[in-house]
């Protein structure tokens, strides 16, 4: 791809590099996206021009980065629960692009980003443990 994103653990921004799409060196940084809470997980959706980005507040936001270093938020999808983790994947049979996101209490949520939509939510069983989180990342 073009972009690479870049968070470091308990900050509050992720970095956006402009990348050599053909050797891999870096051209520098690109845009610096600010939030509110602590990034928690970035990855890019299945249409490779969305970054999407998890904060500790249980959202998860896309932007969609320009080449001018401009950005705008295209969706913002909003949790139960602080986010542990995401994958962005497809769905060839059925025509989506997806992005499944893991919350501290254990519960996944499956979300179609060709409509920036909810899907499902799978909840954890009775008496579960909170995963990376404790109960104050409700």
């Amino acid at each position: 791809g073009r972009y690479l994103a870049t968070v470091a653990e308990h900050e509050n921004f992720c970095v956006v590099h402009m990348m050599d799409p053909f050797g891999g060196r870096s051209f520098g940084v690109h845009k610096i996206l600010e939030h509110k809470h602590t990034v928690t997980a970035v990855t890019y959706a299945k249409d490779g021009t969305t970054l999407l980005v998890a904060t500790a507040d249980g959202r998860v936001r896309g932007w969609e980065i320009e080449p001018d270093g401009s950005s705008t938020v295209s969706a913002n999808l909003v949790h139960d629960y602080k986010l542990v983790s995401m994958r962005a994947g497809e769905n060839l049979k059925l025509g989506l692009t997806l992005v499944a996101c893991l919350c501290v209490d254990g519960s996944v949520w499956l979300w179609d980003t060709s409509r920036w939509c909810v899907l499902t939510k799978i909840q954890p069983r009775a008496g579960g443990h909170l995963i990376g989180g404790d109960a104050s990342d409700h």
